[in-house]
């Protein structure tokens, strides 16, 4: 599961899973997690509380990319602004 950057996003994608593990105890849930640096400290605790409520649900952090020059000027709308991740 994939959920887009913030707080509320991984959380619903994790109610989801919650939800998929009760219906299907069999399978495991793999969450990548692409958030800023900027917000883990927020995450971080959330994500050890489901980790050792539900064994089932993995967190896996994806690594930060560089872009190219050509494409790091390119307009970021609002992924900049810590307004939208709460």
């Amino acid at each position: 599961m994939y959920p887009s950057p913030g707080r509320g996003h991984l959380m619903s994608l994790v109610e989801l899973g919650q939800s998929l593990l009760r219906h299907h105890p069999s399978l495991s849930v793999t969450v990548l997690i692409s958030s800023p640096p900027h917000l883990l400290p927020s995450i971080t605790p959330y994500i050890s509380s489901v980790s050792s409520a539900t064994p089932s649900i993995a967190f896996r952090h994806l690594p930060s990319v560089s872009l190219p020059p050509s494409l790091s000027s390119a307009p970021t709308a609002f992924s900049d602004d810590p307004a939208m991740y709460f």
